[in-house]
């Protein structure tokens, strides 16, 4: 019985909650604001500067005037080249073998220093015997 009216008063809680929230968005749309004037951020003023009359691009506040396409030959068109494929390939497949070849060289001076450290080893330890043997 007490689960039950715990979730009956939670039930009218969430009603109420969403009973408050409603009324509140109903009374916040009802209120006058201070009226916006929508801004056309592509209204362009060029006043001063020579060889342009001013307003040329937006002749109206809030109207922007240009051509549909969205050029009116004032912006430059950009030529991306065609990427060449087979040539990325061969400069990933160069560097791919410059850096093996690296690999491989660095692997080849320490397997020489590592025989350089054992031929030392063993000359210093023959050294070591003769002069044992000497005394």
């Amino acid at each position: 019985m007490r689960r039950f009216l715990l979730i009956l008063a939670l039930g009218f809680a969430g009603l109420g909650l969403l009973g408050a929230i409603v009324a509140f968005s109903w009374y916040a749309a009802r209120q006058d604001g201070e009226n916006v004037d929508p801004v056309d951020p592509l209204l362009i003023d060029l006043a001063g500067i020579p060889g342009k009359r001013p307003g040329e691009v937006g002749k109206a506040p809030g109207v922007a005037q240009g051509a549909e396409t969205g050029t009116n030959n004032g912006i430059a068109r950009i030529k991306v080249p065609k990427l060449n494929v087979e040539k990325i390939l061969r400069e990933r497949e160069q560097a791919e073998q410059a850096a093996q070849k690296k690999l491989e060289d660095i692997q080849r001076k320490q397997a020489d220093l590592q025989n350089f450290i054992q031929s030392t080893e063993r000359s210093l330890q023959q050294q070591m015997f003769t002069r044992r043997e000497l005394l």
